[in-house]
């Protein structure tokens, strides 16, 4: 059962899936949430305009940046009071490269980090949430706003591919959610791929913990089925509370040339996923 979180929200106009997601799971579990109001500065910039105008501009950013960063410790304190706790805000509006390595070492002291949905491959939570998945040790929680927050999560589908990533989020969930009833075990495979530790004996281990599972196993034929797209329509299929699945099997770039899984439900997916490297 997890016992703190850190929530990280980006700053903007946008409402925050990961806010109410972590509300939900402070009524749920009565966790501790530590929230964390991101807003990066521009980047240092080439002077080829003359010094005042430069440094008029990144004034001006770096002023903008600090009131963003205010209005969500505003927006946050106010949802907290309003659900009788009075949160921790912290509030971090320095350079993007400053911030990810600041979140990195505190998601280490927290059971889960929950992050926004991403945009696209340049949105600045994407450099967070990929800093935090690989170097902080920690599992992450994408929130999303197609589905409404639930207070504890019963259901699941774990995307099953026999790594150790994939072995080390199922771990994290059983750890965290107490609560899960039932885990749909999804395996989906190209012709000649086979999974280094096949479903049925995942499915023996997650029943010991008194959870039921089922099993679906599909062939992936060519390149036109996303097996992302399948593990999204599963998951839709059965209701769940959750995606369960490691986090990028592959590197970083390649998933985002070639269309990953891990790149794909990161923007798409339709509820919450866990994810672990």
């Amino acid at each position: 059962m997890p016992r703190d979180l850190l929530c990280v929200i980006q700053s903007n106009d946008e409402p925050s899936a990961a806010l109410s997601q972590t509300l939900a799971f402070v009524a749920g579990y009565n966790v501790n949430p530590t929230f964390v109001a991101v807003a990066p500065t521009p980047p240092p910039v080439l002077n080829f305009f003359g010094i005042s105008l430069v440094e008029g501009l990144i004034a001006d950013a770096n002023n903008k940046a600090a009131e963003m960063a205010n209005a969500t410790e505003a927006q946050v304190l106010d949802a907290g009071r309003q659900q009788g706790f009075t949160p921790a805000v912290l509030k971090q509006t320095e350079s993007l490269a400053e911030i990810t390595a600041s979140i990195e070492k505190s998601a280490r002291c927290f059971d889960l980090t929950i992050i926004d949905r991403l945009d696209d491959f340049l949105d600045p939570a994407s450099a967070i949430f990929e800093t935090v998945l690989f170097g902080s040790g920690r599992p992450v929680l994408i929130a999303t706003p197609t589905k409404k927050p639930v207070e504890r999560f019963r259901t699941a589908v774990l995307a099953w591919d026999g790594s150790s990533h994939a072995t080390r989020v199922l771990s994290s969930a059983l750890a965290l959610f107490p609560d899960l009833k039932s885990i749909s075990i999804f395996t989906a495979a190209r012709e000649g791929e086979e999974s280094l530790v096949p479903a049925s004996e995942i499915a023996a281990h997650i029943q010991r913990h008194d959870i039921e599972t089922d099993v679906v196993s599909l062939n992936v034929r060519g390149e036109d089925q996303h097996v992302g797209v399948l593990i999204a329509e599963h998951a839709g299929r059965k209701n769940a509370d959750l995606i369960v699945m490691g986090g990028y099997g592959h590197s970083r770039i390649r998933e985002f040339i070639l269309g990953g899984v891990t790149e794909y439900l990161s923007k798409v997916a339709p509820v919450p996923i866990l994810l672990a490297h």
